[in-house]
């Protein structure tokens, strides 16, 4: 099992993951029954795929995610994680432009740190990003997660309007080249709009 780290500071039990922390939430998610919440502004298809692949049918998903065209285009995350979820009851897709929190809740089990949902950052690859994830009591997240209502849900339009305009800023930005499955730099946070050295690029988010 992956290396865990606990101890006690304040009578309260501190555990801490830093070690293959992908088999960790796949651990997490086998034992839910109920539901299931994944915050991360960087996630990989075949990452998500894996943490979930063991998780009951009967549980509710809710991926929080933000999409940034040339963050994509680069290979940090996919669109695709859309191709999971539709169509599916009670899973759901949305997104928060401003998101950088990574949080992932199992039932009641809540767990936090600097880890994306991608190969690198959860121990699916050779060579892995350091990451750490600890622990968290329900009770302390309610307001982050009460952050999270005023999030913008994905439909099957949004996600082909985005396809459409990813098309467009690859062929405006033909320098980037081709998406890395295994991208793991997190790109400068810019905000609503795409950056580039050059120029800046900045379509209207997707309705």
């Amino acid at each position: 099992s992956p290396p865990l780290t606990s101890r006690t500071r304040h009578g309260m039990r501190e555990r801490v993951v830093y070690q293959s922390l992908g088999e960790h939430l796949t651990s997490l998610a086998q034992g839910a029954t109920d539901k299931v919440l994944l915050v991360a502004p960087y996630i990989k298809k075949s990452a998500i795929k894996r943490v979930l692949a063991p998780l009951s049918h009967d549980c509710s998903v809710r991926v929080v995610t933000q999409w940034n065209l040339r963050e994509i285009a680069m290979g940090a995350t996919d669109l695709d994680v859309w191709e999971l979820l539709r169509g599916q009851e009670h899973r759901s897709l949305e997104l928060r432009p401003s998101l950088h929190a990574k949080y992932y809740r199992f039932d009641d089990t809540c767990i936090a740190g600097s880890a994306n949902l991608t190969g690198a950052a959860l121990g699916f690859r050779e060579q892995s990003n350091l990451e750490l994830l600890a622990y968290v009591s329900p009770t302390a997240t309610e307001d982050f997660e009460q952050e999270l209502d005023n999030c913008l849900t994905v439909t099957e339009s949004m996600y082909h309007r985005y396809q459409k305009l990813l098309e467009q800023y690859k062929e405006a930005h033909p320098d980037l080249g081709q998406p890395d499955e295994e991208y793991s730099v997190e790109a400068e946070e810019i905000g609503d709009k795409v950056h580039d050295s050059r120029e800046t690029w900045s379509p209207q988010s997707p309705q």
